[in-house]
């Protein structure tokens, strides 16, 4: 409803916007475990939301690129979406573990006062930043509109 009404862009911004001020807000709020969870529920429904515009922004590359080159490359472009997934496993790995390092954590071991603040920066900061990267990235970066593919739409009709 949210893509038909604005656009995937335009919703894509709204997502990482929600997901960015959740995840801080978890931050802010780690010791309020009742707030913690709101915060967590609201970033992981603006991530469902992400997630479910991402192949209409694939989509309007393909379009982009259909009517700029005048070849379909649906299929390439279509399956760089793993991409992205495959960078984040392996960074979760790494970032994950540094933050483990960083508070001190040891197994079996109750972490209290600054450690336990620490952690939030591993499950909240952390993505938060990189929500906040990518929102930027789509504002500035990603320059094709709605009202633009349907331009490029028509021109690629027209050729037919």
């Amino acid at each position: 409803y949210l893509v038909k009404a604005l656009s995937a862009r335009t919703s894509a911004i709204v997502a990482y916007i929600g997901m960015t001020a959740c995840l801080f807000g978890v931050y802010v709020s780690y010791a309020n475990i009742n707030i913690v969870i709101a915060c967590m529920t609201g970033a992981f429904f603006c991530y469902g939301m992400a997630l479910a515009i991402a192949p209409a922004l694939y989509a309007y590359v393909v379009t982009y690129t259909t009517a700029k080159t005048g070849k379909n490359a649906a299929g390439w472009i279509m399956g760089l979406q793993n991409i992205p997934l495959k960078a984040a496993v392996f960074l979760r790995g790494v970032i994950l573990g540094a933050c483990l390092v960083a508070v001190g954590w040891q197994s079996g071991v109750v972490l209290e006062g600054t450690a336990r603040q620490g952690m939030t920066i591993a499950f909240a900061v952390v993505p938060a930043t990189f929500c906040l990267v990518g929102m930027l990235l789509l504002i500035f970066g990603f320059k094709i509109t709605k009202d633009k593919v349907v331009q490029y739409q028509k021109e690629i009709d027209a050729r037919k």
